[in-house]
């Protein structure tokens, strides 16, 4: 049983990551369909963009990362 749903697991995994034309069970969405999805949000930027906090100090006005550097920008 567990040995069923890990092949399973495993094949819709690399049907995502092949982006194959086969549609994803239960719906009328190819695999191919959301990789370009899953790429375009990637691509977008939004995920690469650094997270900034600023200090309510006095004596800090400069805006300081709070250590989270994503891809360095």
């Amino acid at each position: 049983m567990i040995d069923r749903k890990l092949d399973d697991a495993s094949d819709h995994i690399l049907s995502f990551l092949d982006a194959r034309d086969a549609t994803v069970t239960g719906t009328t969405t190819t695999y191919k369909d959301l990789r370009d999805t899953f790429d375009a949000i990637i691509s977008c930027g939004y995920f690469s963009r650094t997270i900034r906090t600023f200090s309510h100090d006095a004596d800090k006005d400069e805006a300081q990362t709070n250590g989270h550097d994503l891809h360095g920008v």
